[in-house]
Protein backbone atom coordinates (compact mmCIF):
# COMPACT_ATOMS: atom_id res chain seq x y z
CA UNK A 1 0.00 0.00 0.00
CA UNK A 2 1.13 2.99 -1.01
CA UNK A 3 1.73 5.90 2.19
CA UNK A 4 3.00 9.17 2.94
CA UNK A 5 6.97 8.72 3.52
CA UNK A 6 9.34 11.39 4.71
CA UNK A 7 12.11 9.66 2.41
CA UNK A 8 13.76 12.30 0.31
CA UNK A 9 16.68 13.83 1.01
CA UNK A 10 14.78 17.45 2.41
CA UNK A 11 12.56 15.63 4.66
CA UNK A 12 9.20 16.41 2.70
CA UNK A 13 6.29 13.82 2.37
CA UNK A 14 6.39 11.52 -0.37
CA UNK A 15 2.70 10.19 -1.68
CA UNK A 16 1.74 7.50 -4.52
CA UNK A 17 2.67 5.03 -6.74
CA UNK A 18 5.17 7.07 -7.87
CA UNK A 19 6.50 8.47 -4.37
CA UNK A 20 7.16 11.31 -5.19
CA UNK A 21 6.63 15.10 -3.25
CA UNK A 22 3.30 16.99 -4.15
CA UNK A 23 3.52 19.72 -6.40
CA UNK A 24 1.27 22.53 -6.59
CA UNK A 25 -1.17 22.86 -9.51
CA UNK A 26 -0.99 18.98 -9.73
CA UNK A 27 -4.04 16.81 -9.49
CA UNK A 28 -4.07 14.58 -6.89
CA UNK A 29 -6.98 12.37 -5.15
CA UNK A 30 -6.79 10.55 -1.89
CA UNK A 31 -7.78 7.11 -1.43
CA UNK A 32 -11.05 7.08 0.71
CA UNK A 33 -9.31 3.76 2.39
CA UNK A 34 -5.69 4.04 2.84
CA UNK A 35 -6.19 8.09 2.63
CA UNK A 36 -2.72 8.25 0.95
CA UNK A 37 -2.65 11.05 -1.92
CA UNK A 38 -2.53 10.13 -5.65
CA UNK A 39 -1.04 11.98 -8.80
CA UNK A 40 -4.08 11.97 -11.26
CA UNK A 41 -1.62 10.64 -13.75
CA UNK A 42 -0.64 8.19 -11.93
CA UNK A 43 -3.42 5.98 -11.15
CA UNK A 44 -5.38 7.35 -14.69
CA UNK A 45 -8.10 10.00 -13.30
CA UNK A 46 -8.32 13.44 -14.88
CA UNK A 47 -8.92 16.06 -12.36
CA UNK A 48 -12.94 16.32 -14.37
CA UNK A 49 -12.99 12.77 -14.19
CA UNK A 50 -12.09 13.21 -10.29
CA UNK A 51 -15.37 15.48 -9.93
CA UNK A 52 -17.49 12.28 -10.46
CA UNK A 53 -15.91 9.92 -7.88
CA UNK A 54 -17.82 9.50 -4.91
CA UNK A 55 -15.23 6.59 -3.37
CA UNK A 56 -11.59 6.22 -4.65
CA UNK A 57 -9.88 3.00 -3.76
CA UNK A 58 -6.19 3.11 -4.81
CA UNK A 59 -4.73 0.30 -6.86
CA UNK A 60 -3.53 -1.29 -3.11
CA UNK A 61 -6.66 -0.91 -1.90
CA UNK A 62 -9.15 -1.58 -4.59
CA UNK A 63 -8.50 -5.24 -4.45
CA UNK A 64 -9.89 -6.04 -1.25
CA UNK A 65 -12.45 -2.89 -1.29
CA UNK A 66 -13.58 -2.85 -5.05
CA UNK A 67 -13.13 -0.33 -8.23
CA UNK A 68 -13.59 3.46 -7.68
CA UNK A 69 -17.03 4.48 -7.11
CA UNK A 70 -18.85 7.48 -9.68
CA UNK A 71 -21.64 9.85 -7.96
CA UNK A 72 -25.00 9.23 -9.94
CA UNK A 73 -25.13 11.27 -12.89
CA UNK A 74 -27.38 14.35 -13.03
CA UNK A 75 -27.20 15.67 -16.45
CA UNK A 76 -25.77 18.55 -15.19
CA UNK A 77 -23.82 19.43 -18.66
CA UNK A 78 -28.01 19.97 -19.65
CA UNK A 79 -28.80 22.64 -16.36
CA UNK A 80 -28.53 26.52 -17.00
CA UNK A 81 -25.64 27.75 -15.39
CA UNK A 82 -27.28 30.91 -16.46
CA UNK A 83 -30.19 32.63 -17.89
CA UNK A 84 -30.02 35.15 -20.27
CA UNK A 85 -29.39 38.11 -19.30
CA UNK A 86 -27.51 38.45 -16.28
CA UNK A 87 -24.19 38.70 -17.74
CA UNK A 88 -22.76 35.29 -17.59
CA UNK A 89 -22.12 32.61 -20.40
CA UNK A 90 -24.77 30.42 -20.60
CA UNK A 91 -24.72 26.01 -21.20
CA UNK A 92 -25.09 25.24 -24.93
CA UNK A 93 -28.15 23.17 -24.82
CA UNK A 94 -29.93 24.77 -22.21
CA UNK A 95 -33.56 26.21 -22.54
CA UNK A 96 -31.99 29.94 -22.10
CA UNK A 97 -29.25 29.01 -24.96
CA UNK A 98 -31.78 28.17 -27.45
CA UNK A 99 -34.13 31.11 -27.28
CA UNK A 100 -30.78 32.74 -27.47
CA UNK A 101 -29.82 31.20 -30.78
CA UNK A 102 -32.64 31.61 -32.50
CA UNK A 103 -32.54 35.49 -32.56
CA UNK A 104 -29.06 34.82 -34.47
CA UNK A 105 -28.82 35.12 -38.52
CA UNK A 106 -25.90 32.93 -39.46
CA UNK A 107 -23.99 33.33 -43.02
CA UNK A 108 -24.23 30.75 -45.58
CA UNK A 109 -21.41 27.49 -45.13
CA UNK A 110 -21.74 26.63 -48.45
CA UNK A 111 -18.47 28.75 -49.04
CA UNK A 112 -16.33 26.76 -46.47
CA UNK A 113 -18.23 23.36 -46.16
CA UNK A 114 -16.23 20.65 -48.41
CA UNK A 115 -18.99 18.22 -49.54
CA UNK A 116 -17.72 14.62 -50.15
CA UNK A 117 -19.54 11.73 -51.01
CA UNK A 118 -18.68 8.72 -48.23
CA UNK A 119 -16.66 6.44 -49.91
CA UNK A 120 -14.33 9.44 -50.76
CA UNK A 121 -14.03 10.14 -47.02
CA UNK A 122 -11.01 8.41 -46.00
CA UNK A 123 -7.29 8.12 -43.80
CA UNK A 124 -5.27 8.47 -46.50
CA UNK A 125 -7.21 11.46 -48.17
CA UNK A 126 -7.18 13.44 -44.93
CA UNK A 127 -3.71 12.62 -43.55
CA UNK A 128 -3.29 14.11 -47.46
CA UNK A 129 -5.10 17.29 -47.92
CA UNK A 130 -5.39 17.60 -44.28
CA UNK A 131 -9.09 18.77 -41.95
CA UNK A 132 -9.05 22.41 -42.22
CA UNK A 133 -13.09 22.52 -42.82
CA UNK A 134 -16.25 21.00 -42.13
CA UNK A 135 -16.91 18.38 -44.10
CA UNK A 136 -20.80 17.26 -45.16
CA UNK A 137 -21.12 13.71 -46.45
CA UNK A 138 -24.75 13.03 -48.17
CA UNK A 139 -23.76 9.50 -49.07
CA UNK A 140 -22.87 7.19 -46.25
CA UNK A 141 -22.17 4.79 -48.44
CA UNK A 142 -18.47 3.80 -47.79
CA UNK A 143 -18.27 5.37 -44.31
CA UNK A 144 -18.26 2.00 -42.66
CA UNK A 145 -20.83 3.33 -40.19
CA UNK A 146 -23.58 0.96 -39.16
CA UNK A 147 -27.05 2.22 -37.83
CA UNK A 148 -28.28 0.57 -35.37
CA UNK A 149 -31.35 -0.56 -35.36
CA UNK A 150 -34.74 1.47 -33.98
CA UNK A 151 -35.03 -0.81 -30.99
CA UNK A 152 -31.25 -0.41 -29.87
CA UNK A 153 -31.57 1.06 -26.49
CA UNK A 154 -29.14 2.49 -24.44
CA UNK A 155 -27.90 -0.53 -22.15
CA UNK A 156 -27.32 -1.98 -25.53
CA UNK A 157 -23.72 0.22 -25.93
CA UNK A 158 -22.48 -1.09 -22.66
CA UNK A 159 -22.80 -4.56 -23.62
CA UNK A 160 -21.45 -3.36 -27.23
CA UNK A 161 -17.77 -2.62 -25.48
CA UNK A 162 -15.78 -4.54 -22.91
CA UNK A 163 -17.17 -4.55 -19.27
CA UNK A 164 -14.48 -3.00 -17.73
CA UNK A 165 -14.17 0.06 -20.18
CA UNK A 166 -15.62 3.44 -19.19
CA UNK A 167 -18.37 4.95 -21.49
CA UNK A 168 -20.36 7.92 -21.27
CA UNK A 169 -23.52 7.98 -23.49
CA UNK A 170 -26.46 10.36 -24.06
CA UNK A 171 -29.83 9.09 -24.30
CA UNK A 172 -30.45 11.86 -27.17
CA UNK A 173 -34.28 11.47 -26.49
CA UNK A 174 -34.53 11.71 -22.63
CA UNK A 175 -31.41 13.58 -22.53
CA UNK A 176 -30.31 11.52 -19.85
CA UNK A 177 -26.32 10.05 -19.10
CA UNK A 178 -25.48 6.53 -18.37
CA UNK A 179 -22.07 5.69 -17.29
Amino acid sequence: MAKKSTGDQDGEELYCTCRKKYKEGVFMIECDKCKDWFHGSCVSISETEGDDIDKFFCPSCAPKHGPTKYKPRRNDHRHAFSEAGDGKKMQAGTEAFVKWLKTKQFESADPIVKHMRGVDVTLAKLEKNGFEHPIMVKEKNGLGLFVPPPDFAITDVARQVEADRKVDVIDANRQEDFR
